[in-house]
């Protein structure tokens, strides 16, 4: 028996007469050095209570640094784990 396909539901929904936001990084994830660019992202998690907002914020990687960010990813994901 075939199963039917899948909906995909999109919470986002662009506005199509809207002017993109430029790309002010040029798509390189990649610093010369600590606190020189920064990623964020916001997101709503559908939840049985409602949405829960979910909010992001990185200093993208130096190579330099690179191997010190693991310890401290760990650890705020060790404490929003308790909260």
């Amino acid at each position: 028996m075939a199963r039917p396909k899948r909906r995909h539901h999109f919470f986002t929904r662009p506005d199509k007469a809207a002017v993109p936001a430029p790309d002010l990084i040029k798509r390189d994830f990649t610093a010369p050095a600590v606190d020189q660019k920064w990623s964020g992202d916001l997101t709503e998690i559908p939840t049985e209570d409602g949405k829960a907002p979910s909010a992001a914020v990185e200093d993208l990687p130096c190579a330099e640094h690179a191997p010190l960010k693991a310890p401290a990813v760990l650890a705020a994901i060790g404490v929003s784990r308790h909260t």
